[in-house]
């Protein structure tokens, strides 16, 4: 595959937009599945590809789901079918220290109301003095003429009251995308396109250049990453692809270039621009050795190691490059030509990340949009608890 000279750089926006999408997108089918297709986490789990981070996640979610169908049967927790850990904790250390002790009565009950007080102090009645009804979380965010004020200034979440998940406006508690399984599972289906590639012919070492994309980096609930690996002497872009399963990083995506550098060649002298890649290929080009289980990406650093020793390590070196350089007038040849091989490779990975099929983009736009809207319904809530708690505590 020929390399493209040029490219547009990625933009990063704060959120994704429909118009980012072709417009020819089709819906998903509705079970997220593909004929004889593995889309199961729990294979997936199993599997070599990224087997301690899908098991980790899993048993921390796993965990967080079971107890939210012990509560579901609540009435202050109606309707909770799991819950969303991004989405509930995502605005909770935004707030000042005090305001984050008043989310945590939101989060865990303890929430300022008469009904709940008068459960624990008999010198209390679950009665509100002021409107006389039953003082609920619900009187006091919503009709509580006490707080008519704060009411006023989340009119638009109140208005939306009665459509909002028990646990979110009782609690501040997100429930689970209802995509996000669907979407995991997506990713899992996408080919390592690094178990693929041949041993290449060569008659010396070649000079490599192996770079990682990311879109939305700042987004971790979306963002999706890609790879590319160009050789020199051939001028192509000989290894490339977008990066498998859950963990979409910048980091993986370069791990995983280097990976598929290593084996493509034999004989390699590699170029990187990124550090914690060239520092710990260095260390293992060295001799030195680690519990990749314990280490995150260690799947892969365990399969280079491989590589590497079946290589032998004299017969491949690497060095960083200098990421997107700007190259003054009077820079060297040898300036000008690392920046021209290394944008070539960010080039072909950034081109690689955004093509991606039809119906791919429209299961991520779904799950992004529907993180969006949650995470956007999560704040109004906790904006108008805290509201609340500082009337009924005094504080500004």
């Amino acid at each position: 595959m020929a390399v493209v000279a040029s490219h547009p750089d990625e933009e990063v926006h704060p959120r994704p937009h429909k118009r980012t999408l072709p417009s020819s997108a089709r819906r998903w089918a509705e079970t997220s599945t593909r004929p004889g297709a593995d889309n199961s986490l729990e294979q997936a789990a199993a599997s070599d590809r990224e087997a301690n981070f899908v098991l980790k996640y899993q048993c921390e979610d796993g965990w967080i789901q079971k107890m939210a169908e012990q509560v579901s049967s609540r009435a202050d927790y109606h309707g909770l079918v799991g819950i969303s850990k991004q989405n509930t904790m995502r605005y909770y250390k935004t707030p000042d220290l005090p305001h984050q002790a008043l989310l945590r009565r939101v989060l865990n009950g303890t929430f300022y109301t008469d009904g709940f007080k008068a459960n624990f102090d008999s010198k209390f009645t679950a009665t509100c003095n002021l409107c006389k009804v039953l003082g609920t979380v619900e009187h006091r965010c919503t009709t509580c003429k006490r707080f008519a004020t704060v009411h006023q200034q989340h009119k638009t979440t109140i208005d939306k009251w009665d459509t909002m998940p028990g646990a979110l406006r009782e609690h501040g508690i997100a429930d689970n995308n209802t995509t996000e399984e669907g979407y995991n599972k997506l990713l899992m289906m996408i080919p390592d396109e690094t178990f693929q590639l041949p041993l290449l012919p060569q008659s010396g070492a070649v000079d490599v250049f192996a770079d990682g994309a990311l879109l939305w980096p700042a987004e971790a609930a979306w963002r999706l990453g890609a790879w590319a690996a160009v050789c020199v002497q051939t001028a192509t872009c000989f290894a490339i692809g977008r990066l498998s399963g859950c963990l979409q990083t910048i980091v993986r995506a370069e791990i995983t270039a280097a990976h598929a550098a290593i084996q493509s060649y034999s004989r390699l002298r590699l170029r990187c621009d990124n550090a914690y890649t060239v520092k710990t290929l260095n260390e293992i080009l060295r001799g030195m050795s680690r519990q990749w289980h314990l280490v995150a990406n260690g799947d892969l650093w365990a399969r280079i190691e491989e590589l590497v020793q079946a290589r032998r390590r004299s017969n491949v070196s690497i060095a960083k490059v200098k990421a997107r350089a700007t190259i003054s007038p009077d820079a060297s040849r040898l300036e000008l030509w690392k920046k021209k091989w290394n944008d070539a490779a960010d080039t072909a990975a950034k081109a690689i990340n955004k093509n991606r099929d039809d119906e791919f983009n429209e299961k991520w736009q779904l799950h992004a949009d529907e993180v969006v809207d949650m995470r956007a319904a999560a704040a109004s809530v906790q904006q108008l608890h805290i509201g609340i708690g500082k009337a009924v505590t005094n504080t500004t």
